[in-house]
């Protein structure tokens, strides 16, 4: 396999008698043994009368769990749209991976913003569509330097700028 293969768990459904994040660090770590290699947690959404968390990175603690005890790396979601709380919570290996998807619907310049703010250069930044960019999930965590920054250059590239192709 050339490409790291993922699987988005819930991590809690915020309600009594659902799953909670107990059940998914069982998930992760049975879904780890299967040769997935990384986990995405989300949570909620499974009843219209229930109510997620509304603090940015909600979800943070469960992946980080999730990260701890199935030894898995995780990807985070759940109200995360600055990009020093992203860098925060991969820096602080929190989680491995930050997801922000409504961030980008708002701005889709959210990346070259973010890169701005993190002091990333986007005229040095990799296409998302070049294979040269796709590295194994495992030498992105293990390099040393922080996810967030390779998925900002990843959504530059994917936004189409010619400057970042290499």
């Amino acid at each position: 396999r050339t490409v790291p293969l993922g699987a988005r768990i819930t991590g809690s459904d915020w309600r009594e008698g659902g799953l909670t994040p107990d059940d998914a660090v069982s998930i992760a770590a049975a879904l780890k043994g299967e040769g997935i290699d990384f986990i995405c947690i989300s949570s909620g959404g499974v009843a219209a009368d229930i109510r997620n968390p509304t603090e940015p990175g909600y979800n943070v603690p469960i992946a980080a769990r999730v990260k701890r005890e199935a030894g898995i790396p995780t990807r985070t979601v759940g109200l995360i749209v600055k990009p020093e709380h992203a860098e925060e919570i991969v820096a602080k290996a929190q989680a491995d991976l930050v997801s922000m998807a409504r961030s980008f619907l708002d701005d889709p310049h959210w990346g070259w913003h973010a890169a701005k703010v993190l002091g990333a250069d986007a005229c040095e930044l990799y296409a998302l569509d070049d294979a040269r960019a796709v590295e194994p999930l495992s030498r992105v965590i293990s390099d040393g330097e922080p996810v967030v920054r390779r998925q900002v250059a990843w959504a530059l590239g994917a936004i189409g700028d010619p400057r970042a192709v290499p």
